[in-house]
């Protein structure tokens, strides 16, 4: 089911990792099983205790071109190209997995 067009999500706020064994990760399974129109969800783990997981090379921040995803019903601002990635991803049905 598509997002109504009136559909406008707040800016998604990062919660502070509080130490450095905390990791942020983004489950791509999930949103292609049973949310897709929802977006991505993130979720925090400790590094000792999270699922299995592939990095995906990033740069965070401010950008001059930028593409919106939504993760936890929220705005993210993201490349254009990790956009492409994360659609392509998605895309490769036995890739199921964390990023």
């Amino acid at each position: 089911m598509a997002m109504p067009t009136s559909y406008n999500p707040p800016a998604y706020k990062y919660d502070d990792l509080h130490n450095e064994s905390l990791i942020r990760l983004i489950n791509l399974e999930e949103r292609r099983t049973s949310k897709p129109s929802q977006g991505y969800e993130f979720s925090t783990f400790e590094i000792g205790k999270c699922p299995l997981y592939r990095a995906l090379s990033y740069c965070w921040g401010e950008f001059e071109q930028s593409e919106i995803i939504i993760c936890n019903e929220s705005v993210v601002r993201v490349t254009p190209h990790f956009k492409l990635d994360l659609i392509e991803l998605e895309s490769i049905s036995d890739f199921r997995t964390w990023f």
